[in-house]
This record gives structure tokens, sequence and C-alpha cells, in this order.
């Protein structure tokens, strides 16, 4: 038994499903390494507090053609898998938070992903998977003016202007009957056979025919996909 199973283990002993919470966690820790297990107070919008297991590190994500680093805290409630759990960007010293589609002014994190959370379709690794399409699509972060890097690598060199911003996503807006099914942020770029549904796009097809091999629409078997092209 390695160290961080030793320390989920330690960690998740109140946790209601603990088995179940902690080989979700180490799926995520088989692909992302640098993410490691932490225990401390979570506040609740009511004021209550609880102690959470939170996954706390950097992901690496793409953005413009480089590969970036991203500071995140994933707190799992005592219910996981049946509630979704809390996600926030921790900007360090050298960063600001950069509101967007994606992240508040606090840093926290809000995607469909969340919202539609269903066990056991939902996951901690499908999660991340999410989050790394959404912060490849818009940076939660960018680099205070004259700082030095630390920690994690900054993606983007400073403030970016709010109204080109705005003007991109404008732009790049896609009918939400043309997204994925499962993160609802990629086109929808794949049909699954023998059910027929273009269901989901490329990434997300892999991950659940590893998974559950199930279409999200029908719940059918995913026995084959074939690449396929919505109109604009």
């Amino acid at each position: 038994m390695g160290s961080k199973e030793l320390i989920l283990k330690s960690y998740l002993s109140k946790y209601k499903y603990a088995d179940i919470a902690k080989r979700d966690i180490l799926g995520v820790f088989a692909k992302y390494q640098d993410l490691q297990p932490r225990q401390g107070p979570f506040i609740f919008n009511n004021g209550t507090q609880k102690d959470l297991v939170n996954l706390d590190g950097c992901l690496p994500v793409p953005f413009r053609g480089n590969f970036y680093n991203i500071p995140i805290n994933i707190f799992i409630l005592d219910t996981h898998p049946y509630n979704p759990p809390y996600v926030y960007v921790r900007p360090t010293d050298d960063m600001n938070i950069n509101p967007g589609t994606y992240v508040d002014g606090n840093g926290k994190v809000d995607l469909p992903y969340l919202r539609d959370w269903r066990y056991p379709q939902s996951d901690l690794l499908g999660l991340i998977e999410v989050l790394v399409i959404a912060f490849g699509k818009e940076s939660p972060v960018y680099k205070r003016l004259g700082s030095r890097p630390r920690g994690c690598q900054v993606a983007i060199q400073q403030n970016p202007d709010r109204k080109d911003s705005g003007q991109r996503s404008s732009a790049s807006a896609t009918d939400q009957r043309f997204l994925c099914k499962e993160c609802r942020l990629n086109p929808l770029e794949v049909t699954i056979q023998p059910c027929g549904h273009l269901a989901t796009c490329e990434s997300c097809c892999r991950r659940l025919k590893k998974q559950q091999n199930e279409c999200p629409i029908c719940s059918g078997p995913i026995d084959n996909v074939v690449r396929s092209f919505v109109p604009e």
C-alpha cells in the first residue's frame, strides 16, 4: 500500500462511502501525480464548517500551444461520490484570478459537469478532464505584472483585455444542442454504435468507453464509434 493510499485511508475514515471515495481518488493519482491528498476545514455558504479531504496541486493544461500548470483544490464531500465536489482555483502569490465563464472572482469553478453530477456516470477523473478542457479554452489565472513565477507556471502573461475576451466568447458561442452531452464544452464529434446517438466529443467518448462503456443518452453499450461532423 503506497503512502498516498495510507494517508487517504486515515482521512476518509469518517466518510460514508470511504471505499468508493478512495478508489475514485486513487484513479486520479494514477494519472495526475502532482495532486496531493490534504485534509482541512471547509466553510459552507451557511457558515457551517467541516473537515474535508481535498486534492491539492497543479493541473497541466494546454493553452495557446503550450502546457501550463494551474493550481487547484478539489474539496470532496463526505457523501462522495453521490454529491459533487467543490473546485477552486488557488492562485499563487504571483498570480491573479481571471474571472470568466467557468471561474468566479473567488476562484470557485462552475461547470455543467458539476451541476449535472450523477454517480456512477460522474467521477473525479472525468471532472479533471473537463477542467483541462475548460481551462484550455479560457485560462482561470493570469500573471501579475513584474512578478517572478513561483510554483505553478501561469498561463497568461498579463491581465487579458476583458472586452476582447467577451468578443471572442460571443463569437465562439455554440448552440447547446451541438455540445458534448458529457462535458458540455466541446462540440459533438462521435456517433455511438449500435444506438446511433451523436452524443459526445472524442475526449469524453474515450473516457466513457474505458469506464462504464455506456452511451450517455440511452445507457446502451458502446460497441463502436464513428467520427462525425455537425454542419455549421
